[in-house]
């Protein structure tokens, strides 16, 4: 992960606004944004929007190196935390249907802020007990084991990533196994994989079509890998003649 920082905010219509200087490359960047926000905020996807269209808001990490998710999500939790706890602390001060309860108690579920189980009120008076129009907030979020001067130099352009065995407490990576049935004809060599299995353990899920997608195209990669590919060398300077994806050979569907 890398540091980041994301603004939320939140109207008093049930529509919210996550903005980020992020960038989408095709792999669903939008989609797990508005997904974390709807969660925290106990809205539908439909009422959350997502810009991520210039470099004016808060600066987001690179969208590279297996790390984007990861990152924005633990910015944009953040920012939907801090307008609950807002939301929260306004209204068990206040004398309505929440006075006197637990504010880290108290979520926002179906558009109305209450504790579980408890008392709640509607969303539109929890926002406007706070202000006229909407609650916004700006939060920055640093893993644990990056310095936080990290996010000083992520607003100048220069980006620090904590990998998983940087971390204090615990080493952390995602891993996966496979298991492929391959048979070979004794006479043409022909090859013909039967079956593939795969097993992955990476965390929390935040889109499972997007994951699943992934978990996909790594076992057809690495058919293509094993069984389409081979490294060429200039035995007599010791290159690598194909070096680029020029003769790169991507598995497709009578293959797999």
């Amino acid at each position: 992960m890398a540091s980041t920082a994301a603004r939320v905010s939140l109207r008093a219509d049930g529509h919210a606004t996550v903005s980020l200087a992020g960038h989408d490359i095709v792999t669903g960047a939008y989609t797990v944004v508005a997904i974390t926000a709807a969660d925290r905020l106990g809205l539908s996807i439909h009422r959350v929007e997502v810009r991520m269209d210039d470099s004016t808001p808060p600066p987001a990490s690179l969208a590279a190196g297996s790390r984007h998710t990861a990152t924005i999500t633990h910015a944009v939790t953040w920012a939907c935390n801090a307008v609950i706890r807002r939301l929260a602390d306004a209204a068990v001060a206040s004398n309505g249907p929440l006075a006197g309860q637990k504010a880290e108690a108290l979520r926002l579920t179906n558009g109305r802020l209450g504790a579980l189980f408890g008392p709640n009120e509607p969303l539109e008076d929890a926002v406007r007990r706070v202000t006229g129009g909407a609650v916004e907030i700006h939060a920055e979020h640093v893993p644990e084991g990056l310095p936080p001067e990290s996010v000083d130099k992520l607003y100048s352009g220069k980006l620090a990533m904590l990998r998983g065995h940087q971390r204090q407490d615990i080493h952390a990576y995602a891993y996966g196994a496979q298991f492929v049935e391959v048979r070979v004809h004794r006479l043409t060599c022909e090859i013909r994989v039967l079956r593939m299995a795969g097993a992955f353990a990476a965390g929390t899920i935040v889109n499972p079509l997007t994951a699943l997608s992934q978990y996909m195209g790594g076992m057809i990669w690495g058919l293509g890998a094993a069984l389409e590919e081979r490294t060429e060398i200039d035995l007599a300077h010791a290159r690598y003649v194909n070096d680029n994806l020029s003769e790169y050979p991507v598995p497709v569907n009578a293959d797999v």
